[in-house]
């Protein structure tokens, strides 16, 4: 993975997707973890997002999961825009951090967002019609 990746999330979500995908492929995933506890002072909150991109930047950028936009999560790295190595998608599901622990990613990060970010989309299923349209 060239491209350095930070999950943002409301309690331990993304620590425990992260689990997750570590289980299932049996590999360490790389992804570095910020729980954001509604009880943590805004700038701590910040303070440890900027610290966990330092720690996955790469020359090709970090992309940034986040898993509400419009939440304290996603508010908080919305600065970070002003970053042209940094991209954010909010909205992050266990289909997206299995496809970028297993699979490469475009290396041009604009390009890895908008993939992930379908990716994501496109997995959310509605299980019954799906089922129907294939005779189950």
């Amino acid at each position: 993975m060239n491209i350095g990746i930070v999950i943002i999330t409301h309690g331990n979500i993304g620590h425990e997707m992260t689990k997750v995908v570590e289980t299932i492929t049996n590999e360490k995933s790389g992804f570095i973890c910020v729980s954001v506890d509604h009880n943590s002072p805004l700038e701590f909150i910040s303070k440890n997002i900027h610290a966990a991109i330092e720690q996955v930047k790469t020359t090709e950028g970090v992309l940034v999961l986040t898993d509400i936009f419009g939440a304290t999560p996603c508010n908080e790295c919305v600065p970070l825009l002003s970053n042209k190595d940094i991209q954010i998608v909010a909205g992050v599901n266990l289909p997206m951090l299995m496809k970028i622990a297993t699979h490469m990613l475009p290396s041009n990060l604009l390009e890895a967002a908008h993939f992930i970010q379908n990716y994501g989309k496109n997995n959310i299923l509605d299980v019954r019609d799906l089922c129907q349209k294939v005779g189950k």
